[in-house]
């Protein structure tokens, strides 16, 4: 979880929370819920400030975090299960032909 990186990289670099609210001008209340996993830092101006203040990358934070990569991919699969490539272009332009012809007939 997010929560859980921030907080074991502000204790790591030594930081207090009243020191790292100091560092990013975010108050300590709202540091307190990040780590407590009350809220998530999506302000994307609170996020660069936290994150470059405990030397963290974003993207690679989220993909940890959230782990969506591995969704994506497993969904991108069954997409490209159902809806496989043609590369024949006789057999693409066939059944191209074949959902236009009833177009024109309605």
């Amino acid at each position: 979880m997010i929560s859980n990186i921030l907080k074991q990289t502000r204790l790591e670099k030594g930081y207090s929370i009243n020191h790292l609210s100091d560092i990013t001008g975010i108050k300590p209340r709202s540091l307190s819920y990040y780590e407590n996993g009350k809220r998530n830092p999506f302000n994307l101006n609170k996020c660069i400030l936290l994150f470059d203040a405990l030397d963290l990358n974003i993207v690679d934070v989220f993909e940890s975090a959230l782990q969506y990569q591995e969704e994506c991919d497993k969904r991108i699969a069954v997409w490209r299960e159902h809806h496989a490539r043609i590369y024949n272009y006789k057999e693409l332009k066939n059944q191209c032909y074949d959902k236009i012809s009833p177009l024109k007939y309605n």
